[in-house]
């Protein structure tokens, strides 16, 4: 490990536990609620009003984190690593580098059909679906469960989802949140042909960077921020039924499903195979669950349902 090197003790399967934990946990009984479809039950959908919101895809990421040139000098020898460039754009474009915190894309798998940021990409069609990267702004462990349980401390001062409070709360106490603060969100914007490929950002969600290398955006991107646009968005929106977002979701799939014969579940004995659609046909809940579990189990993405209760 480089001097520049900052290391995080945190893990990206207990990154993606706790935000799907506190997704479900935060929005229990209230207007919408984020379900991760692994939790769909048969005849779930009988409690929520017919539209729904769509889906989120989330593929969940730990940071690193470096230090700037301005404390540890870079290096100049041959065939360094690709975080001193991130370093020196950074410093060079007067990007916040205090730390700095990335991510590196992941590697095609040997048994996938393309990479997995560009899997993400191609779900990302709003309204129907969105597609994130989610990323904690904190390296410590004991820094990210202080912000959770934060969180979870005042049910009804942090409660993102709890429509009924006054007006001073509401949508606006989304946004300080500090668990939702605590994380990045960073759509996948373009086509990549390897998997050597960064993003990098402050420890506020700001100055964006990707490293090709381009600055992508200078105001903050945090969780915090994409769940309030996204409710604000929705709270406008007719909705979609269920078999609405189903069809969504077939499209999406026809472009990077390849045609192959599928035979025997399960999922891990035919990897490559693609989904089986016509199995679930008239069963759109069921389909949504499956899918979702042959996507994290092909690609690790996971599938989140936007769900309007019926009481609301």
């Amino acid at each position: 490990m480089s001097k520049y090197e900052i290391k995080s003790n945190l893990s990206e399967k207990q990154i993606e536990a706790d935000v799907a934990g506190y997704f479900g946990w935060c929005s229990q009984g209230m207007p919408f609620r984020l379900l991760d479809t692994d939790e769909l039950e048969t005849g779930a959908d009988k409690e929520y009003h017919p539209k729904y919101g769509g889906v989120i895809y989330i593929q969940f990421k730990k940071s690193g984190g470096l230090e700037p040139i301005s404390k540890v000098p870079s290096s100049r020898r041959k065939n360094r690593s690709k975080k001193e460039d991130i370093r020196e754009f950074r410093d060079k474009n007067n990007l916040n580098d205090d730390p700095t915190l990335y991510f590196r894309l992941r590697d095609k798998a040997k048994t996938a059909i393309d990479f997995q940021h560009n899997i993400l990409k191609k779900h990302h069609c709003p309204p129907n679906s969105y597609a994130i990267y989610v990323a904690p702004l904190v390296l410590n462990k004991t820094a990210y469960y202080q912000s959770l349980f934060n969180s979870c401390s005042d049910r009804y001062l942090s409660d993102p989802f709890y429509w009924r409070l006054n007006d001073k709360y509401s949508f606006q106490s989304i946004r300080h949140i500090p668990f939702l603060k605590n994380h990045v969100s960073i759509v996948p914007h373009e086509k990549v042909d390897d998997s050597n490929h960064y993003y990098a950002y402050s420890q506020a969600g700001t100055h964006i960077s990707w490293h090709s290398p381009s600055i992508l955006e200078y105001e903050p991107r945090r969780l915090s921020d994409f769940i309030y646009n996204l409710f604000e968005d929705k709270k406008r929106e007719e909705g979609y039924t269920i078999q609405q977002i189903v069809n969504n979701i077939i499209e999406i799939a026809k472009n990077y499903q390849v045609e192959l014969p599928f035979r025997d579940f399960p999922f891990r004995d035919f990897p490559l195979r693609d989904f089986p659609f016509n199995e679930y046909e008239g069963e759109p809940i069921l389909l949504i669950k499956k899918y979702g579990e042959w996507l994290k189990f092909n690609y690790n993405i996971k599938q989140f349902l936007i769900v309007r209760n019926q009481n609301y």
